[in-house]
């Protein structure tokens, strides 16, 4: 079965115009995220894979590379679970 991924339960998001805030007050850090980012925020309401972010976004954005959209969800992915701010579930 593939890892799936959901949201920090302890992350606080906001909206500032055309982006979403993110705040981890366990380690005082902020992130933006783009509008792009900000879908894939969305998504992980409920565990999800990557494989399944990236189906989704790539429906969502018909216009956009499908290369483009999988290495930048990939590296927003990372880089979200290496913050904390998006958990592995089994």
């Amino acid at each position: 079965m593939k890892q799936k991924l959901i949201r920090n339960p302890k992350i606080v998001d906001r909206s500032l115009e055309d982006e979403l805030i993110l705040v981890n007050n366990e380690v005082d850090s902020i992130f933006n995220l783009n509008p792009i980012g900000s879908s894939v925020w969305s998504f992980l309401q409920e565990p999800r894979s990557l494989e399944e972010i990236i189906n989704t976004l790539i429906l969502a954005f018909p216009d956009m590379q499908e290369r483009q959209i999988r290495t930048d969800t990939t590296n927003l992915i990372n880089q979200l679970v290496e913050q904390e701010l998006v958990l592995k579930v089994p």
